[in-house]
Formats: C-alpha cells, sequence, structure tokens
C-alpha cells in the first residue's frame, strides 16, 4: 500500500457516514446550503462529506469545536 492509499475499511466508513448525512439532511428538509451554514462549512465540503470521499478528511468538521 503506498503512503497515499487510503484503507479500503476506511473508505467505507467515509461512504456509511456520508449517506447518514446526507438521509439526515434530508428527512429535516434541509438543502446542501442549509446544513453547510448551520455546519459552519463549505457546501463544496458537505457535498464532499456526503459522498464519502476520504481524501477531503481534512476538511471534515472537528468533533471538538476547533474550526482550524
Amino acid at each position: 500500500m503506498s503512503k497515499f492509499e487510503i484503507p479500503f475499511q476506511i473508505t467505507e466508513q467515509a461512504t456509511q457516514l456520508g449517506q447518514r448525512i446526507r438521509i439526515a439532511r434530508i428527512r429535516r428538509g434541509w438543502s446542501v446550503a442549509d446544513l453547510a451554514d448551520k455546519a459552519g462549512i463549505n457546501r463544496n465540503t458537505l457535498t464532499a462529506l456526503e459522498q464519502g470521499k476520504p481524501r477531503k478528511a481534512s476538511a471534515w468538521p472537528r468533533m471538538d469545536g476547533d474550526r482550524r
């Protein structure tokens, strides 16, 4: 495995998390723009999260609330 290759398990978990985020957003009737604004992130970042793109992991919101 090269140092840039993401393990399959991580990719799969990121995809599942993205699906859960998207389902929760749709159930609440929120647009991508709505949720991105509430989360304090860019719409493109949210779209990448919902698509489970782990290469964007550095853009994922930090769970401790730190928005560096």
